[in-house]
């Protein structure tokens, strides 16, 4: 979905004549949640105590609260499991 290679620097530059438009704090984040959606997607999930390791890790280099970020990661990954079963659902039985 979102690729940084070699090239990415031509394709952040902008337009002639255009101005880069400014996002909201709202905006960023809604476009951050969906690439970290996308990204958690793809990875494997980790057991309680690897989630716990890395929960405090974050939580220390960020200054974030493990128990917010705990909330976040539930919530993130029920929504991601909420949309695989209903296109399995879809899938396998038509619904």
């Amino acid at each position: 979905m979102l690729s940084l290679g070699s090239r990415s620097n031509i394709a952040l530059k902008p337009l002639k004549n255009k101005k880069m438009e400014r996002l909201t704090k709202e905006k960023m984040g809604e476009i951050a949640l969906v690439i970290l959606k996308e990204r958690a997607k793809r990875e494997r999930i980790p057991n309680a105590n690897e989630l716990k390791r890395v929960l405090g890790n974050v939580s220390k280099d960020l200054g974030i609260p493990q128990k917010d970020l705990a909330c976040f990661w539930v919530n993130l990954y029920q929504k991601i499991f909420e949309e695989t079963i209903s296109s399995t659902k879809k899938i396998i039985f038509g619904e």
